[in-house]
Formats: C-alpha cells, sequence, structure tokens
C-alpha cells in the first residue's frame, strides 16, 4: 500500500508539474491598411515617425533619420517604391523585425505603420 502511495505522489507530481508548462508564440502584428485615399506626404507624415527614431539613427550611425537626411538615407536602400511588403524599412520597423530590442515608447503605432505603408505603396515620393 505504502508503495502504491508513492507512485501515485510521484505521476501526480510529474503531472503537476507539466501542467503549467506552455509554448507561447509571439504575436505577429498585422497592419491592415485603412482607406487613405489622400496623399500621404514624407515631409507632413511620414518625417515625424521618425522622431522616435533619431535616439539611435543619427548623423553618427550608418542610417541617419534626422529631418532633411531621412529621406535620401532610406528610400535608396531600404524602400521598394509601391511595394512595402517587400521593403526592408517596413520589414524591419519596431514592433516587427528591428534587429535591436526597442522601448515600447519608441515603437511606431498601428496608425503610423499603416501611414508607412500607405506612403510606400504610393510610391515613397519626396513631398
Amino acid at each position: 500500500m505504502k508503495k502504491i502511495f508513492q507512485i501515485l505522489i510521484i505521476v501526480c507530481g510529474g503531472l503537476l508539474m507539466n501542467s503549467c508548462y506552455y509554448d507561447e508564440f509571439p504575436e505577429e502584428i498585422i497592419v491592415e491598411v485603412p482607406d487613405i485615399s489622400d496623399t500621404v506626404y514624407f515631409t507632413a507624415d511620414i518625417q515625424p515617425i521618425f522622431a522616435l527614431c533619431t535616439g539611435c539613427h543619427t548623423s553618427s550611425n550608418t542610417l541617419n533619420l534626422t529631418a532633411g537626411n531621412s529621406y535620401s538615407a532610406l528610400v535608396s536602400k531600404y524602400v521598394i517604391a509601391g511595394d512595402a511588403d517587400t521593403s526592408i524599412l517596413y520589414n524591419k520597423l519596431p514592433g516587427k523585425n528591428h534587429p535591436i530590442q526597442v522601448p515600447v515608447s519608441n515603437e511606431p503605432s498601428l496608425d503610423q505603420l499603416a501611414l508607412l505603408k500607405a506612403w510606400i505603396n504610393q510610391g515613397a515620393l519626396n513631398n
């Protein structure tokens, strides 16, 4: 009887320890582009988003996102005009696949992500 009780305790303990385990997969952010029929302007709509990024991406960095420099730095290497889904810029934003962990306060909002996507899909104009 004592041996059965010991086996029962071991089995219950094993079940208890394994029942608390679960896999947690990170949620992929899917941004639906709202119906933006108006033109998205780089200077007025997009450049202010990069104010979140200028803590790291300044003139001392390889990617300078300060006002006046960001358009030429981004469009030549990181943006495929008309195709946001394959543009490096859109796919490497904080909150998506940014190579460095960025504080949540510096991540663009879903509305800002939608604006960036719309701007790239509209041709990534310097307007």
